[in-house]
């Protein structure tokens, strides 16, 4: 082998932004449908780190994620889910124990952590909502790849200004 990196397990960061994926609205209902596309759309491997923002004023209707779905705690209102993942994403040095980046948002905020994983050598994928989801240009520049959930049916926009709809 020509190098470690080349030895080690393929090894996914999943960076799950559940607010954008709901389109603002956040249910116990909604969560497990997100979660049932994400496992049929989405390759997970063994070793792959899993990491769904929430802000505070969604995290009670998350429960019914998967208990693999590590949480990172965002500030109530509109972002709240997006600086939690950006907080949790590593720096680009363990970065590097990866091979890809999973971005499961179309939200422009995340741009730039694609950016930074690209240029750690990371492939990048997108994943968006397929029923109203919107992809961002820059995000969608940034990205290798760009896969789509297939859910039941989106709720329309969010009307509380405390939800994080892209």
């Amino acid at each position: 082998m020509s190098s470690l990196r080349e030895a080690m397990p393929s090894r996914a960061f999943h960076l799950i932004d559940i607010e954008n994926l709901a389109h603002g609205r956040v249910t116990a209902a909604a969560c497990e449908a997100i979660a049932r596309a994400y496992a049929a759309a989405v390759p997970v491997g063994d070793m792959d780190l899993m990491v769904v923002g929430i802000s505070q004023s969604s995290a009670a209707h998350t429960f019914s994620l998967p208990r693999a779905w590590r949480r990172a705690l965002g500030p109530r209102g509109h972002d709240g889910a997006d600086i939690a993942l950006v907080t949790a994403m590593p720096d680009p040095s363990r970065l590097r124990s990866f091979r890809e980046l999973v971005i499961a948002s179309g939200d422009h905020f995340f741009a730039g952590s694609a950016r930074i994983a690209q240029q750690a050598g990371l492939l990048v994928t997108v994943v968006t909502s397929g029923s109203g989801g919107r992809l961002s240009h820059e995000l969608y520049r940034a990205s290798n790849r760009h896969l789509t959930l297939r859910l039941p049916s989106a709720p329309g926009p969010a009307q509380s200004p405390s939800c994080a709809a892209a």
